[in-house]
């Protein structure tokens, strides 16, 4: 039998997204949740079918490590599915309209250089 669909959460997940993904998905009972490190993913070698990792690895520490996390879990003939941001011109528009609407947090900080 095969074992539950898996939703991984990695650590730098924010809260907000972690409590939507955590309500979207609690009505299923084959679907498992889970908050951890995607740099040191604790699953075997060849777990998932498909790794799908969506503005991600931008925001790791390392991100080679977390993509050599991603082709190690997955099995030879799966799938990885990786997007990300390779310039962040927009990020400056997104700290002007923060300073705006909440001018007491701290400005959103861009995980890679602005080019």
């Amino acid at each position: 039998m095969a074992s539950a669909p898996k939703l991984t959460l990695t650590e730098h997940f924010n809260k907000t997204a972690e409590n939507i993904a955590r309500d979207r998905f609690s009505s299923h009972s084959n679907v498992q949740t889970a908050v951890m490190s995607g740099e040191e993913l604790p699953f075997p070698d060849e777990t998932f079918t498909h790794s799908i990792t969506n503005l991600g690895l931008m925001y790791f520490t390392d991100a080679g490590k977390g993509a050599r996390e991603i082709a190690r879990t997955l099995h030879p003939d799966g799938v990885a599915v990786v997007a990300g941001w390779t310039i962040m011109g927009h990020i400056k528009i997104i700290q002007e309209v923060q300073a705006q609407i909440r001018p007491d947090e701290t400005p959103f900080k861009t995980p890679i250089p602005d080019m």
